[in-house]
């Protein structure tokens, strides 16, 4: 535990921004139990003097909201497609029109890093030793291993700097190669 290295561990409180900080103006502040309650408000009056919307956890979790949420979504969108129940863009579309959101979570997916995402979704699915995590890391590998790294890499799921889901029409629009690619690897 990080509490543990600490010298005077009563001044530890994480405070984790969202990217991009501009525009996700979300902060998570998480204390432990010994974090003395007025480290806790010193921090949260700091996230809001900087247009920050601060989410102060009860107790301390692996991970946050978010990540907890996301990582939910991200599973059920990767299970949807390597199952062959439904295309990279299809779940993209769903959760952009039915939500009302910008980017569905394959689109997310790149631009987290499909790199980032393999690593974090193997270390879990061997710390849980869960099999399907262990194949949607190997899923993931398989596009990383052929340079689709997401927008880092100008190419994931999508395309980049122009984006299919960025596009006025993508809502309307078929699947693409790579979706199809995913498709031909069952």
């Amino acid at each position: 535990m990080l509490v543990d290295s600490c010298v005077n561990p009563s001044l530890l409180a994480a405070l984790h921004f969202h990217l991009p900080v501009w525009t996700s103006n979300v902060v998570d502040l998480m204390p432990h139990p010994g974090t003395d309650p007025l480290v806790v408000e010193a921090l949260s009056r700091f996230a809001h003097r900087i247009g920050q919307i601060v989410i102060t956890y009860k107790k301390e979790t692996h991970g946050y909201i978010f990540n907890s949420l996301f990582g939910a979504m991200q599973r059920q969108a990767l299970d949807l497609v390597m199952g062959g129940f439904a295309s990279v863009e299809d779940v993209d579309r769903a959760r952009i029109r039915i939500f009302k959101m910008p980017i569905g979570p394959f689109g997310m997916m790149d631009q987290i890093g499909l790199d980032t995402i393999q690593r974090i979704t193997l270390f879990w699915a061997r710390a849980l030793n869960d099999s399907m995590g262990e194949q949607r890391a190997a899923f993931l590998e398989r596009l990383t291993a052929q340079g689709f790294c997401g927008a880092k890499s100008n190419r994931g799921f999508y395309t980049y700097p122009d984006p299919a889901y960025a596009q006025p029409d993508f809502l309307q629009k078929g699947d693409s190669a790579l979706s199809r690619m995913a498709e031909s690897e069952k």
